[in-house]
């Protein structure tokens, strides 16, 4: 196995259904899926046939431990290489896991890929990688967590990083900073290229996560 696919989900039949699904056609002997259950009134295994159950793991946390710790408990079982980090409510094109096995081939010296953003670019300093965040709508971009990519093999050891920033609400893309800070030798690579065809409406509120943070 060389890539994950990760997802989170609570309280989504309709959601995890129809991601699951779209996930399990474009598996291939080199990706893996997992769902990672906050804890859903309704176990989600009751939702998928026994054949599809076969072809996927399911991991049901014992409490919902809020839905940024559960991406990075997620990020820590990940043991392919690379992790793409994936919500339940994404709508994802239909060769999104193909575009991203040929990036991460193209890119094994990068930490972290991140799709669907302003332009294509690798940062081989955390400088430079910084000053990206001044265009205009890059940042949420960078963050957005159906569009990133991780090199566990790198990363493995930065998670606790996550953890230590999981109130920010941007604990994921503290993780990489952090880890470039420290592995001076080490980058990652943006691109405008698409992975998520659209999203569906309601799951992400702008005002909230500002409020929150």
């Amino acid at each position: 196995m060389k890539l994950t696919v990760l997802i989170n989900t609570y309280n989504r039949p309709v959601e995890i259904q129809r991601q699951v699904r779209s996930v399990l056609k474009q598996l291939n002997d080199d990706v893996c899926l997992i769902v990672r259950d906050n804890k859903s009134d309704i176990p989600i295994h009751t939702y998928f046939s026994d054949d599809e159950l076969s072809r996927f793991t399911i991991i049901t946390n014992d409490a919902n431990i809020g839905a940024e710790a559960n991406q990075v408990r997620g990020l820590e079982g990940v043991h392919t290489g690379w992790a793409w980090t994936l919500g339940d409510d994404d709508i994802i094109k239909d060769d999104a896991v193909q575009s991203i096995m040929k990036l991460i081939s193209e890119h094994q010296d990068c930490c972290f890929i991140n799709t669907d953003n302003k332009k294509d670019a690798t940062f081989e300093s955390l400088e430079d990688f910084l000053n990206f965040f001044s265009i205009v709508g890059v940042f949420g971009k960078t963050f957005f967590q159906s569009a990133c990519i991780y090199n566990m093999d790198q990363m493995d050891g930065s998670i606790r990083w996550f953890y230590e920033f999981l109130s920010s609400q941007i604990g994921q893309l503290c993780m990489v900073i952090k880890h470039m800070e420290l592995h001076s030798e080490t980058k990652c690579f943006i691109t405008k290229q698409e992975i998520i065809a659209g999203h569906t409406p309601g799951g992400w509120n702008k005002m909230n996560f500002l409020v929150n943070t």
